[in-house]
Formats: C-alpha cells, sequence, structure tokens
C-alpha cells in the first residue's frame, strides 16, 4: 500500500487541478453566453419596437 500512495497522490493533485481548470473555463463561458444573451435581447427589444 505504501508505494500505492504517491500514485495516487498524484493522480488526486492532477484531477483537482484538471476540474478547477474546466469550472474556472464553464464559468468563463457562461458569462460570454449570458453577456451575448443580454445583446441579443437588446436587439430583439429594439426590432420589436420598431415593428
Amino acid at each position: 500500500m505504501p508505494q500505492m500512495s504517491p500514485m495516487m497522490w498524484t493522480t488526486l493533485s492532477m484531477l483537482t487541478l484538471i476540474t478547477i481548470m474546466t469550472l474556472v473555463m464553464t464559468n468563463f463561458f457562461i458569462k460570454n453566453f449570458n453577456f451575448n444573451m443580454k445583446k441579443s435581447n437588446k436587439l430583439n427589444k429594439t426590432i420589436n419596437w420598431k415593428w
């Protein structure tokens, strides 16, 4: 078991790093998506108003 311990720790650290990176990326993309949605909503409102 002691031989497995370091490998387990490295894998755990790698997994945590990957999860953090994915979380950050998803957060960034969601923010961008929300911003674009707001823009499109404004555009739609202006189009409706013009019509």
